[in-house]
C-alpha cells in the first residue's frame, strides 16, 4: 500500500511549473495564482509561492523515524553562498521526482537549521560509530503545507480548512497535494511495524489527518507518539524531550 500511496503523491507533485509562483497544477484550483500579491497568499501566514515546495525530505519509503512539521520557513542565505542556489533548486526538484535529499548533509541554511533540530542525537550516535547518512537514511521528515513562510502562528486557526480558507478563500478542506501526502503517512504508520512519530510542530491539525493520532477514533488503535516538551522549539534535543523519548529516539535512528 505504501508504495501505492507513494505513487499518488510523487504524481501529485509531478506536474510543476518551471517559474513561480511555485504552485502544484492540482492545488491551482484552490490557490489562485491571479490573486496572489508579490506571489504571496494574503492571510495572516502569507505562503510565500517564491520558493520551491519542500513538503517532504529523507526517506519516505520505511522510515524507522517519521518528524511532522507544519511548513518550510524562509531562510536569508549569505551572499557567499548563492552560487549553491542551482544546485540546491535541482536538489529540491529531484526530491518531488523521488530522489531522496538529505538535509542533514545537503545545502547550507537547511542542512544547519536541521542539524541543531537534531544535534543531541547525532552527537550521541556519532560517539557510537553511526553515520550521518546512516541517521539520514532511517528518518523520514513531513510538512503540514509543503510550502514556505516566514511565520506561521497556529494559534490563529483551529484547523486545516481555517487556514485554507484564510489564506486563499476557499471552502476545501485540503489541498490535492496534501491529501496525498496525509494518505502517503497514514500508510507508512499503518504498518505491521510501523516507525516513531515525533511530532515538532501542528499536534491539533496532525490529529485531523492521521487516523492513528485521533484521541476519538474507535476505529484503529492508537499511536504512541513523541511531542516536544515547548511547542515554541524545534530541537529534539535532551532539554526539549522527556528523558524516555529521547532514548526512543536514539534507539530508533542507531
Amino acid at each position: 500500500m505504501s508504495k501505492e500511496s507513494k505513487e499518488e503523491l510523487l504524481k501529485a507533485w509531478s506536474d510543476f511549473p518551471n517559474e513561480k509562483p511555485f504552485i502544484a497544477i492540482v492545488d491551482q484550483d484552490i490557490i489562485k495564482k491571479d490573486e496572489l500579491v508579490d506571489n504571496k497568499s494574503q492571510g495572516s501566514i502569507r505562503f510565500d509561492f517564491s520558493y520551491l515546495p519542500q513538503p517532504w525530505w529523507g526517506n519516505i519509503d520505511d522510515p524507522k523515524v517519521i518528524i511532522l512539521a507544519i511548513n518550510p520557513g524562509i531562510h536569508k542565505i549569505p551572499e557567499k553562498e548563492k552560487e549553491e542556489n542551482d544546485s540546491t533548486e535541482k536538489l529540491i526538484r529531484d526530491n518531488l521526482n523521488g530522489t531522496p535529499i538529505n538535509w542533514l548533509k545537503e545545502g547550507s541554511v537547511t542542512k544547519d537549521w536541521w542539524t541543531q533540530t537534531l544535534n543531541d542525537v547525532i552527537d550521541e550516535l556519532k560517539e557510537e560509530n553511526k553515520s550521518v547518512e546512516n541517521i539520514a537514511n532511517k528518518l523520514g521528515v513531513f510538512e503540514l503545507f509543503g510550502y514556505h513562510s516566514s511565520k506561521f502562528n497556529s494559534g490563529d486557526y483551529s484547523n486545516i480548512a481555517q487556514v485554507i480558507n484564510k489564506e486563499f478563500g476557499s471552502n476545501k478542506t485540503r489541498l490535492p497535494t496534501q491529501e496525498k501526502l496525509f494518505k502517503h503517512l497514514n500508510s507508512l504508520i499503518d504498518a505491521s511495524n510501523p516507525p516513531l512519530v515525533v511530532i515538532i510542530w501542528g499536534q491539533k491539525f496532525w490529529k485531523e489527518v492521521i487516523d492513528k493520532l485521533d484521541n476519538n477514533c474507535d476505529k484503529v488503535a492508537l499511536i504512541d507518539y513523541i511531542d516536544t516538551v515547548s511547542t515554541r522549539s524545534h530541537y529534539l534535543s535532551k532539554g526539549n524531550l522527556r528523558p524516555i523519548d529521547f532514548k526512543r529516539l536514539k534507539e530508533a535512528l542507531d
